[in-house]
């Protein structure tokens, strides 16, 4: 009956052609609504309406039954004939420009039933985007508007089609709003607003007016890339809105005007990090690519050149990352391979298929993930709807990863942990948008990413299943390993806090485990001295930085971990110890660990696989640190002493310090101390003697454990010396940021990094400096110091002696007759009112109780002055923690509980720097900061004009700052020793160096007023007098007038 019906087709359009009518051509399309598509086409129906569409102006007639024949069958078509009737529509598109009226306005109606059946369904839509543009390039204006129409049409009602051609589309659109045709331009304006309205990025929407005007009238380029640079993206930018910016971009480079380039950089780099599928920037690669090229060529401005270049560095990034999912990515080509080989399929004819895998190809360009949808264009291919169901989830699963942007890893023998899709946040910040996790048994993963990129706050929330969709604990045993403890734990013994934690309870673990876990991470046993070992029952605040990593890893190793999370596990660690933990990592042959560290060398033993955080997306690389750095050749900043993204900081200038003129000046020193800890048997060092000054640049060295912490604590005060002496100029500042140095801000973690900074300085003093325990008065000081003593004082009177209780010290000036200084005191009266005051020596106010209130004396003196040069305000605080790196929103808005590791660093040495201190001690900075930080930190260290003392084990670091070594080291006694080494032409050179310190010349108040500070007179020479006697004498001669600032 087919091939009947099919001849007969034939016949009865042949009758149309004679005598068109709209009944006719609805006949013609009822009679072959059911018959097979190939019947048709071998029976010559579609080749008859093609030659019809020909002719001259005899053929009239013909063309317009050609054009009423498409549009019946276009008008209820079904799936088996869609493949064969959609081969039509450019030769019918072409009749719409037709000089015979009646074809015409057959050929526009025709069309426009073909542009609403094709609407109904988005892939077919899509299918016929390329054919439809190319209507636009006709000779003929009507064809033109026919095809803008159509384009506004699909825009409208499928909008999912028309995003995918829009690189091409906008640019085509655009051509035609000049065109000479009034019709034309008219219909391509708004053909542009309704293909610019299938953006639905909410960053861009408020401005599409604005760069539609841009795109009208190229003379408001500058004014919409000035808009777009104020525009704050977060949201994942999409083809679309690219295809609309880009070509604004490209005009903005080719301006040539610096500020203009600059900013067209800036809006391209955010926009590219905002790509979720890298094929989605694909087309506008090439286009962008040439401008950006030649501005960062031919731009005058040397910094605008380096902008364009890193935005280049970005674009190839992208570029890589678009080839890597073009390997997966899926065809039309491949779609007919697939539907040929499947027995889902039961249609043999290739017209059919190959229209089927257009279409399947259209979802997958379109990125439509309801596998219902890619069933429902397999029906006319399939025998059943369940068939096409099956079928249709099986190729929307082949397609899923490429479509959401996922890079196929090769498929491996080991187990598969965990394989989920989230978005991780981090209070007001998206930290990962969207991006896969993958995790193998038994794999070692290296974690890369920039300072707060996210890769502590991943580990964090993966160990407090905090991940959606990742295994739960109960599941798999997911294990976070950092060696920062809790400061109300830091009492406990180190066996007792092992025990403290929640899991090992719930596991039930034994002593004898715990202690043999200890003893195989190094710990001495109870009985044991240790020597230069920890000992089990040493409490954990007694530990260094080394040691209490290993205490970390043994509690991990107790809880039997499916999944090791170690942050930064080789932070506090000399050589010796960072070679064990690589050899720990190595042995561990069935757990996974995701590893976060600086140390390129431990990465490259340990891990065969990186995890790059970059553009809130995780990308997996299969390789070893070095593979990964040679395929991505920017990586290599993380492991390198130098910033590539021009951060940098920078430490306040020292302020004055009354009778110091050489840097060489021994500002603090240290003689002959011992000191043991409480409860330990023997000491932890012995005989230490050193000397800092402001051109101090001293690097502290030795293994874990030696205790180089400890005697920075007692050079800074932190600790008292059992035997020997300390002493500091009183009016030096010095500050101290601890090897453990989250323990500053630990209590305040629900301040910001601001507040805590007002908080700690709002008296004037330093409260962290006050709650040393050389600050602190027990309870046998106080007594001493309301005993009725002999004093030797001096008051307006002269030097007096006499029994009084000192009430407090008020004040510090410099002894004028020996060295050393004086302090101001009141002494207690028994009546009402002010007793009398005076000025004693400091050693006799030390010797009778009163050396801890020296010093906090000296402190709040130091500490007002500083006040009045720098007033404790929101903005000064602010931008001292710029500064040291922090961006202005976390230092004032984000809590210091949701900061990285990273950011808590730069909050304590803001803190730190507060006071313009004269010495900064550094026990192990180089912790948590990312290279870029590091190289950062060490410029600001170059330039800083006092001195600085740094514990640290960072090789690089130490030797390019450090020419003064301290080197620590234990004996085979367990008991710490110093030997001081150094350039004797560099200390030699420092000590004649003189200071470049001025007096306070002004003070300035909270409400920002400057009062000048008197300075005081100036003894002059012998020499210096003669002179100025007789230049008075002369300028009384010459009757000039002398003034008293020139008596002065």
């Amino acid at each position: 009956m087919a091939p009947q019906l099919a001849t007969e087709s034939v016949k009865m359009f042949s009758e149309l052609e004679a005598k068109p009518s709209v009944e006719a051509a609805q006949k013609l399309a009822e009679m072959v609504r059911e018959v097979d598509g190939a019947a048709l086409a071998e029976a010559g129906l579609f080749q008859a309406i093609e030659t019809a569409t020909g002719g001259g102006k005899k053929a009239e007639a013909k063309r317009e039954a050609a054009c009423l024949a498409f549009g019946s069958l276009s008008a209820d078509l079904k799936n088996h004939l869609e493949a064969y009737v959609i081969k039509l529509f450019p030769v019918v598109f072409q009749l719409v420009g037709d000089k015979a009226k009646t074809v015409a306005k057959a050929a526009h109606d025709a069309a426009m039933q073909f542009v609403g059946r094709a609407a109904s369904n988005p892939a077919v839509a899509c299918s016929t985007m390329a054919e439809m543009m190319h209507c636009l390039d006709s000779t003929k204006f009507q064809v033109k508007v026919a095809g803008l129409e159509s384009i506004g049409r699909f825009a409208r009602d499928c909008p999912g089609a028309v995003s995918v051609s829009m690189p091409e589309l906008v640019p085509a659109v655009c051509d035609l709003l000049h065109d000479t045709k009034v019709q034309v331009s008219e219909e391509a304006e708004q053909t542009l607003k309704a293909i610019t309205d299938v953006v639905k990025n909410k960053d861009v929407e408020e401005l599409i007016p604005v760069l539609v005007e841009a795109l009208m009238e190229p003379d408001n380029v500058p004014d919409s890339i000035f808009k777009l640079s104020c525009t704050k993206f977060v949201a994942t930018v999409e083809r679309p809105e690219l295809a609309i910016i880009t070509p604004l971009l490209v005009r903005g480079f080719r301006e040539g005007e610096k500020k203009i380039v600059r900013q067209s950089a800036k809006i391209t780099d955010n926009l590219s990090k905002l790509v979720e599928v890298a094929t989605e920037a694909e087309p506008l690669i090439p286009k962008l690519t040439p401008a950006l090229e030649q501005a960062a060529i031919h731009v005058a401005d040397p910094e605008c050149r380096e902008v364009c270049g890193k935005v280049q560095l970005q674009i190839e990034k992208l570029k890589k990352n678009v080839d890597l999912l073009k390997s997966q990515s899926m065809d039309s080509k491949k779609f007919l391979e697939v539907l040929q080989k499947d027995k889902r399929v039961t249609v043999s004819d290739p017209v059919l298929l190959a229209f089927v895998a257009d279409l399947c190809a259209s979802n997958f360009e379109m990125k439509v993930m309801q596998p219902k949808v890619w069933a429902k264009n397999l029906l006319s291919v399939c025998k059943t709807e369940k068939d096409a169901d099956t079928l249709g989830e099986m190729l929307f699963k082949q397609c899923e990863n490429a479509m959401t942007g996922t890079v196929i890893e090769e498929e491996e023998d080991a187990a598969e942990l965990c394989n989920c899709r989230f978005t991780l946040a981090y209070g007001t910040k998206i930290l990962l948008k969207n991006t896969q996790l993958r995790l193998l048994k038994g794999a070692k993963y290296g974690l890369l990413g920039g300072n707060d990129s996210g890769k502590t706050s991943l580990l964090k929330a993966i160990a407090n299943d905090q991940v959606e969709g990742f295994p739960p604990s109960t599941e798999v045993r997911t294990v976070f390993v950092e060696a920062d403890i809790l400061g109300e734990l830091s009492h406990l013994t180190c066996l007792e806090y092992i025990f403290e934690d929640s899991r090992i309870k719930a596991a039930n673990i034994s002593k004898d485990a715990v202690i043999s876990a200890l003893d195989k991470v190094g710990f001495a046993g109870t009985g044991e001295q240790g020597g230069k070992a920890a000992r089990i029952m040493d409490p954990v605040s007694s530990l260094s930085g080394g040691w209490r990593m290993k205490l970390a890893l043994a509690r991990a190793m107790l809880q039997k971990a499916d999944i090791l999370l170690m942050d930064d596990p080789t932070n506090h660690l000399d050589v010796k110890n960072v070679a064990w933990v690589e050899d720990y990592i190595r042995g561990l042959k069935d757990v996974t660990c995701m590893i976060v560290s600086q140390n390129a060398h431990l990465l490259e033993t340990c891990c065969s696989r990186i995890i790059h955080i970059d553009n809130l997306r995780l990308h997996n690389f299969k390789g070893s640190i070095k593979a990964f750095v040679e395929e991505f050749p920017e990586a290599k900043s993380y492991f390198e002493l130098k910033s590539s993204k021009g951060l940098s900081f920078r430490f306040p200038d020292p302020g004055f310090l009354e009778g110091v003129s050489s840097r060489g000046k021994v500002l603090i020193k240290m003689d002959k101390v011992d000191f043991t800890y409480p409860g330990n048997p023997k000491p932890t060092v012995v005989n230490l003697t050193v000397r800092v000054s402001m051109g101090s640049r001293v690097a502290c060295l030795g293994p874990n454990g030696a205790g180089k912490s400890t005697m920075i604590k007692l050079l800074t005060g932190e600790l008292n010396p059992d035997k020997g002496t300390t002493w500091k100029n009183p009016n030096a500042k010095v500050a101290y940021v601890a090897q453990h140095a989250f323990h500053h801000i630990e209590k305040h973690l629900k301040m910001t990094p601001t507040e805590y900074i007002l908080w700690r300085y709002e008296y004037g003093t330093d409260k962290e400096a006050l709650e040393k325990v050389t600050m602190i008065l027990t309870e046998e000081e106080e007594k001493k110091l309301l005993e009725v003593r002999t004093w030797e004082f001096t008051d307006d009177e002269g030097l007096k002696r006499q029994k009084h209780v000192i009430e407090k010290l008020t004040g510090v000036r410099k002894n004028q007759k020996r060295a050393g200084y004086m302090y101001e005191v009141r002494f207690a009266t028994k009546g009402s009112g002010e007793g009398p005051t005076g000025f004693i020596n400091e050693d006799k106010l030390e010797e009778g109780g009163w050396g801890k209130h020296v010093k906090q004396t000296a402190e709040k003196i130091l500490a007002e002055e500083g006040r009045f040069k720098r007033p404790l305000t929101q903005s000064n605080v602010e931008k001292l923690l710029v500064d040291v790196g922090m961006e202005r929103e976390h230092a004032t808005h984000t809590q210091m509980s949701q900061l990285s590791g990273g950011q808590k660093v730069k909050v304590v040495l803001g803190a730190a720097m507060w006071d313009q201190p004269h010495i900064v001690i550094l026990d192990e900075p180089t912790n948590y900061l990312d290279r870029e930080s590091l190289a950062a930190l060490a410029g600001a260290i170059e330039q800083f004009k006092g001195g600085v003392v740094i514990i640290t084990h960072n090789d690089q670091f130490s030797k390019a700052l450090c020419p003064e070594t301290w080197l620590v080291e234990k004996g085979d006694d367990g008991i710490g020793r110093l030997d001081c080494q150094g350039d004797a032409d560099w200390m030699e050179a420092v000590m004649k160096e003189k200071t470049e310190s001025v007096a306070m010349e002004e003070m300035v108040d909270a409400l920002g007023n400057v009062t000048k500070v008197k300075q005081a007179k100036k003894k002059l020479t012998r020499k210096e007098k003669k002179q100025r006697e007789l230049a008075k004498k002369k300028a009384k001669e010459l009757g000039e007038h002398w003034s008293s600032s020139e008596e002065e």
